[in-house]
């Protein structure tokens, strides 16, 4: 039988130990050695999640400025619409307003017509020739 060399006794058995994402290996001085790979790749995603955490609360403060901003013109558009409404509303009361006064003068100018008309009639029985009734007129 041949006794193993020294060497073969020397060859320590591997071990690994992992806990999660990291990796830990005893290495030939007996000390704990970290796998830096996994580390890196933990790393490596960390730094895109954080990129990608960033550009999203980017992107979500110009969404709330552009709600913001549309918020505001609506309020505004809201505010133009009420004051049309009320400048319809008094351009409508200032038409009937108009009517009113247009019915007015129409029912007074019917009434001094009538009156005239039976001036004239008056005039004509008291036998005055209506054609010359200016000059009856004082001036």
């Amino acid at each position: 039988m041949t006794t193993p060399s020294k060497s073969e006794e020397d060859r320590e058995i591997p071990i690994r130990l992992t806990l999660g994402a990291a990796t830990l290996s005893l290495g030939d001085a007996g000390q704990w050695e970290l796998d830096h790979t996994t580390l890196q790749q933990t790393k490596d995603r960390v730094q895109v999640l954080e990129d990608r955490n960033a550009a999203l609360e980017a992107e979500n403060a110009q969404l709330r400025d552009k709600c913001a901003r549309m918020t505001e013109e609506s309020n505004m558009e809201k505010f133009k619409c009420q004051l049309l409404v009320e400048m319809l509303a008094v351009s409508s009361l200032d038409e009937e307003r108009t009517r009113e006064q247009a019915e007015q003068e129409k029912a007074r100018a019917l009434s001094m017509k009538t009156d005239l008309v039976a001036l004239l009639e008056q005039a004509q029985a008291e036998g005055l020739d209506v054609r010359k009734l200016s000059a009856a007129l004082p001036p």
